[in-house]
């Protein structure tokens, strides 16, 4: 079964790059390029994780991850930074309602363990 990840990123190169590689991984991916789209995605479409990034342009990915949690307690949420774990902002994205952190400056097969883990999870 194929599982939907809700994509989050504001940077389009980025944001295709990561898309590419969970699909590769097998994943379905609906990309959104900022909130208002990923909770307008979240409302229509069947979604089985979130990756957001913190910095959203203007917004903040911390602020879109309570929406989120608010919508659907149970969706697992992914927060991811360029920043290192040593940042204040992953502890305060675990206590926002983040289900796990990544950092992108490691290697992005570590964001694929993590989003398996996650979804293994929420199936029990």
């Amino acid at each position: 079964m194929q599982r939907t990840i809700l994509l989050v990123e504001d940077e389009v190169a980025v944001r295709n790059f990561y898309q590419l590689f969970f699909e590769h991984h097998g994943f379905s991916v609906c990309p959104a390029s900022g909130p208002a789209e990923a909770l307008r995605i979240l409302r229509e479409q069947i979604i089985d994780l979130a990756v957001v990034d913190v910095f959203l342009g203007e917004d903040n990915g911390l602020d879109l991850v309570r929406g989120m949690k608010a919508a659907r307690p149970e969706l697992p949420v992914i927060v991811m930074s360029a920043m290192t774990y040593e940042e204040p902002m992953f502890q305060e994205a675990l206590t926002t309602g983040a289900d796990g952190v990544f950092s992108k400056t490691l290697p992005m097969t570590q964001l694929v363990m993590d989003a398996k883990r996650l979804l293994t999870n929420s199936l029990r």
